[in-house]
């Protein structure tokens, strides 16, 4: 499952750098696509770092680190749509795919939390 996350993301991160290259061909859109080429590949880089923390506590704050990131390009994305830079139906399938992300990324941050708590209480 991690690999698979890791690749998946990593995929990710490529089409949104595609993204962005197309976005400078246009005026006015330099902004959102200096924004999206940091904030989509910082996903992946974030999540490769989570798996090599040193204790739990620091896997969730990458972990958070890395669903933050997925928001941003999230909603980088939505503004992209709203611009119509592009037909919707272009950017739709990577759309869908960030919030899968970002539910993934929130669903292990969420667990982990629940590691912690269940440590804790096993120690009382």
């Amino acid at each position: 499952m991690k690999r698979d996350l890791h690749e998946r993301l990593r995929k990710f991160a490529k089409r949104i750098l595609r993204l962005a290259a197309a976005l400078r061909k246009i005026p006015g859109a330099e902004r959102i696509a200096d924004q999206i080429e940091r904030s989509g590949p910082s996903i992946a880089l974030n999540y490769a770092e989570a798996q090599a923390a040193s204790s739990l506590a620091h896997f969730i704050t990458i972990i958070e680190t890395s669903e933050r990131e997925a928001r941003e390009t999230q909603a980088a994305l939505e503004i992209i749509i709203d611009q119509e830079y592009f037909k919707p139906s272009r950017l739709i399938s990577l759309y869908q795919e960030s919030s899968e992300i970002v539910a993934i990324l929130t669903t292990i941050a969420k667990r982990a939390k629940e590691n912690i708590a269940l440590g804790e209480r096993q120690k009382k």
